[in-house]
């Protein structure tokens, strides 16, 4: 298949140091994506950086969660 024209979801989760699963955040795309960088923000949460594809380039976007991984609106 073509590698850049798949739809792709992102997965957020969270381990702790144990290994342990603390929680998980399924973010919904409509084309495929590339995270370049995560975050955590002072608040808690993460910011998640990267890019997706577009009409006929890759376009930057930007993720915020709060502490338990929930995507601000």
């Amino acid at each position: 298949g073509d590698y850049y024209s798949h739809d792709a979801d992102i997965a957020l989760v969270k381990i702790d140091a144990n290994g342990q699963f603390l929680w998980e955040e399924i973010v919904e795309t409509s084309a495929h994506s590339m995270l370049a960088t995560i975050l955590q923000h002072p608040d808690g949460g993460y910011v998640v950086a990267g890019s997706i594809m577009g009409t006929s380039s890759f376009n930057p976007f930007i993720i915020k969660t709060d502490s338990e991984g929930y995507v601000s609106e």
